[in-house]
């Protein structure tokens, strides 16, 4: 791939030029996943009143995926500290 010869610090500009974009999660998650050797993200956009969206699923199956949004989150320690820290 030719972007695994460009160094690190180029490619992280260009993720750093997606923010604000639409694929900007998907972006970070293939630098991460290219700095450290293949990793599998997810990114959760976390709501004070409402359940979270998946941005980027590469780790959950649909199942899980559909169990998780119709109330596990609540459960969620991350779901939580999000509410919790967040301005109404």
């Amino acid at each position: 791939m030719v972007e695994s010869l460009v160094p690190n610090r180029e490619r992280l500009a260009i993720v750093i030029d997606t923010l604000g974009e639409p694929f900007f999660h998907d972006a970070m998650i293939e630098y991460l996943s290219e700095l450290f050797g293949g990793l599998k993200g997810l990114s959760l956009l976390y709501h004070k009143s409402a359940q979270p969206e998946i941005l980027v699923n590469q780790v959950l199956d649909e199942n899980v995926q559909e169990i998780y949004l119709s109330g596990l989150y609540i459960l969620d320690p991350l779901n939580n500290v999000t509410r919790d820290n967040l301005s109404a």
